[in-house]
């Protein structure tokens, strides 16, 4: 019997990819939590990433602060002696860690291991130390990753006119310099304009426009990047449909990124437009992990204030939102796909 045992913490990617990265077969799962990742329901979240039933896994609770009770715990559970053990230990609490890290060393046949995110090795503790490398490295659907995070989404993926109608109001808006000089866009945006195509020249082609020029850029499959999310917490008992919105997100080596994108002419944008659209992003961004990424797009000029954009930066950096681009670096979608890059490295 092989039993793989995962220590659970709020970031539960590394388990999930230390799992698939496996190829071969288990019999069953150890979950090691603790009472606050349980009141977060971290043990309900992963197995339903690992599509896992009820008999797949049993979940341990130890005090994540006191050696003796973690000890004790691991005591008082039945194990197999005869088991293989596969333990993971990249999550929990350092004391956690070490705790699981001694006790299973008693079992014969036991491998404990360390996945860092996103090194293509894996590091293998006991009975051996030493980095294995990965020759294929598992990638996330940005379904997964949402899933790892307690959330269900709808999103689009086809988009809703030609890819050629969004290029045209972007090269007319790089050409003008402002959206209330493309009649398109200006005539949607009157009051009086009733037709359906309204919520698209006013603003959803251009999230059509970065999710398009991104997934091209990058060679991204549909199962790695979307637009116009609706997420919902598998566990909310808000009565609506969503609990969130996400205009671009996509999964590049195992990370989240997020895009919140803003169609503005000049008279429109103040600092207070650009503040909310940095304060939405980056509360998506800060429940989606240590490792999500966050940007604002706004094709418009932000202006020439120096006050202004100082503003924006500090407040970029107090909200840990990555940049806010501008008409300025979105008129080069070379330079614009480069700097996403940079990211990356």
């Amino acid at each position: 019997m092989k039993i793989i045992v995962s220590v659970l913490s709020d970031q539960l990617v590394p388990n999930i990819l230390f799992v698939r990265q496996l190829e071969e077969s288990y019999d069953k799962h150890i979950f090691i939590s603790t009472s606050q990742m349980e009141n977060k329901n971290k043990s309900s979240i992963f197995a339903g990433a690992l599509k896992l039933i009820k008999d797949d896994y049993k979940t341990l609770i130890v005090d994540p602060d006191d050696p003796l009770k973690i000890y004790q715990t691991l005591e008082k559970e039945k194990w197999d002696e005869t088991a293989k053990y596969l333990v993971n230990i990249t999550g929990g609490t350092k004391i956690m860690s070490q705790i699981v890290f001694s006790y299973f060393q008693k079992f014969n046949a036991t491998e404990i291991f360390y996945k860092p995110l996103n090194a293509k090795t894996l590091i293998q503790l006991y009975p051996n130390l030493k980095t294995l490398t990965i020759d294929k490295v598992y990638e996330l659907s940005l379904e997964e990753y949402l899933f790892a995070h307690g959330y269900t989404f709808t999103a689009s993926r086809e988009l809703t006119q030609s890819i050629t109608n969004a290029e045209y109001l972007y090269e007319q808006i790089c050409f003008y310099g402002d959206a209330s000089k493309v009649a398109l866009i200006a005539n949607a945006q009157d009051a009086n304009y009733n037709k359906k195509d309204k919520p698209y020249l006013t603003g959803a082609w251009f999230e059509e426009w970065v999710y398009y020029t991104i997934k091209e850029a990058l060679q991204l499959s549909n199962n790695q990047i979307a637009y116009n999310l609706k997420l919902k917490s598998r566990f909310s008992n808000r009565n609506t449909d969503s609990d969130n919105e996400i205009d671009v997100a996509f999964i590049y080596e195992n990370n989240l990124y997020l895009i919140e994108c803003k169609v503005y002419n000049k008279r429109q944008v103040d600092f207070s437009k650009i503040s909310t659209a940095i304060y939405k992003i980056s509360s998506i961004g800060q429940s989606m992990g240590l490792k999500a990424t966050a940007w604002v797009a706004i094709c418009a000029s932000l202006g020439n204030s120096k006050q202004r954009m100082q503003a924006i930066n500090y407040l970029c950096r107090m909200t840990r939102v990555n940049q806010v681009f501008s008409l300025k670096e979105l008129r080069n979608k070379e330079e614009f796909i480069t700097t996403l890059k940079k990211t990356f490295i």
